[in-house]
């Protein structure tokens, strides 16, 4: 009894230490029930998955999603505060570019619009008057070059007669001098026709006949001169055309003189065109104006309605120009091309396939929410019909590539070797394992085409995954036989 309580008595006064020693025992037994058989696990157990080489056909895609989009695609709304007068159009109306769809009641409308009524009248008699100038301006341009086709053949008459081959510059100075002589021998006739009844010893009568007899003779001596350098008399039908052609210069002359009355005339037609359009615009605020061909999808107002500026009337959608906006990750987009085909279905058509083609691709990506970059690309839709409506969401598988009788291996056959080449390893007739440097083609969801040396349908490959890697195998064709780990792991498998 003594001795059970001194044990008890021992116990409660070292529990501390007891504990301690039966953590650490439990900790051994562990250690060798559990940790310790897995260091000494067999090298057997090691398990590989295989795959086989087939041949076949293959369809490679790029799946996105989007939202179909009519473009052009607009709501129109009203620009001005006024009740809705009476309208015509229906949702499914096909309306030209420029039509009135809807107007405010005239009553309702703003000061401005109404007085714009008044001013555009104005403003476009002002226009038309400018235009009829205009045309004054063409009807001078005309003149100009009729007249100066005229000078050329004028010239042409005028040169002629130049037999003694002078310069026409000397030409036209003797004969303006001789011209000139001739008329002043005119005026000198007529100033002594006005005193030859006078004595002839006359002062005024003296010096006026001797003033004609010296016009005289300076007007033959130029006469003179003229038919010595022109090589002939200078007669009538010479001087007809000398004379014609001096008129001719001077039609010409005055056909550019009025031609440059009109020619500046474009800077004030162009300030009363867009004195117009500002009134016209002012006008159209009291209107709905379709801005492009299309189909009205929608009508958000009703006649009689009091509206105020911005809210939305009409929907218009060009539904001859359908695209669904997609993104396509930067790991794919250098896959796709403009013109690839797509199969397009939307979520709110069952079973039904629609095909279109790309259209545009976005040269330069955005990075969304996540952090991914992606890029934006616009297909076309080729074969809508009555079904289809802007809005639906869609969803695209484009076609960007596919093979025909080709070598196909599971995805996960295909890894990266060790110098960063496409490989598989290919199980060989004894068993060994190699790595094998192949050329990746289309890709599937389960299958990759592959093409190498030494590969045949029928051929077992190594399915990668968590427990397997290439760098198990050696580098490229190198392996492993019968005997060590793996290969005692495939003694177990087949």
């Amino acid at each position: 009894m003594e001795k059970e309580n001194k044990f008890g008595n021992f116990l409660a006064t070292h529990k501390k230490l007891f504990w301690i020693i039966g953590s650490v025992l439990l900790v051994l037994i562990l250690g060798f029930t559990v940790i310790l058989p897995m260091f000494n696990q067999d090298d057997s157990e090691i398990q590989l998955q295989f795959g086989t080489v087939t041949v076949g056909s293959i369809t490679e895609t790029v799946d996105s999603y989007g939202t179909l989009e009519a473009q052009p695609s607009q709501r129109l709304v009203w620009n001005s505060d006024g009740v809705v007068g009476e309208f015509t159009i229906s949702v499914g109306d096909l309306v030209q570019k420029g039509d009135v769809l809807m107007e405010l009641e005239p009553s309702s409308q703003d000061t401005d619009i109404l007085n714009a009524y008044t001013e555009i009248l104005d403003a476009q008699e002002t226009l038309d008057l400018l235009v009829n100038t205009d045309i004054d301006y063409q009807d001078a341009l005309n003149t100009v070059v009729y007249e100066e086709k005229m000078l050329i053949n004028k010239h042409a008459d005028k040169l002629a007669w130049n037999y003694g081959q002078s310069s026409e510059e000397r030409v036209d100075a003797v004969w303006d001098n001789y011209y000139a002589a001739r008329a002043e021998v005119w005026v000198l006739e007529d100033t002594y026709d006005a005193v030859k009844s006078l004595d002839e010893n006359d002062p005024a009568r003296v010096e006026a006949y001797e003033d004609l007899q010296d016009g005289k003779l300076k007007r033959d001596s130029l006469l003179r001169a003229l038919n010595q350098i022109i090589g002939i008399p200078f007669d009538i039908a010479v001087e007809t055309d000398f004379i014609e052609y001096d008129q001719q210069v001077a039609a010409v002359a005055e056909a550019r003189v009025a031609y440059n009355r009109y020619v500046d005339q474009s800077e004030e037609i162009s300030a009363a065109q867009a004195q117009v359009q500002v009134l016209q615009n002012k006008i159209d605020e009291a209107k709905i104006i379709a801005p492009f061909t299309g189909t009205v999808t929608a009508i958000s107002t009703v006649a009689g309605e009091l509206v105020d500026s911005q809210t939305v009337a009409v929907r218009l959608d060009n539904l001859d120009n359908l695209l669904v906006r997609v993104n396509v990750g930067q790991d794919d987009i250098n896959k796709i091309q403009v013109g690839q085909e797509a199969v397009i279905t939307f979520d709110a058509i069952a079973k039904k396939e629609y095909t279109g083609f790309i259209q545009t691709i976005s040269s330069s990506g955005e990075a969304n929410s996540n952090g991914v970059v992606q890029y934006a690309v616009d297909l076309k839709l080729e074969d809508a019909d009555e079904d289809v409506k802007p809005g639906f969401t869609a969803v695209v598988s484009i076609l960007v590539d596919q093979a025909e009788d080709a070598l196909l291996v599971p995805n996960q056959a295909v890894t990266t070797a060790e110098d960063g080449s496409d490989a598989i390893a290919l199980v060989g007739d004894d068993g060994s394992i190699n790595m094998v440097a192949v050329e990746v083609g289309a890709k599937s969801d389960v299958y990759t085409v592959v093409t190498g040396e030494g590969i045949g349908e029928g051929d077992e490959v190594v399915i990668f995954n968590s427990t397997t890697s290439s760098s198990q195998f050696g580098g490229m064709g190198g392996g492993l036989g019968g005997g060590g780990m793996l290969g005692g792991a495939m003694r177990g498998l087949r």
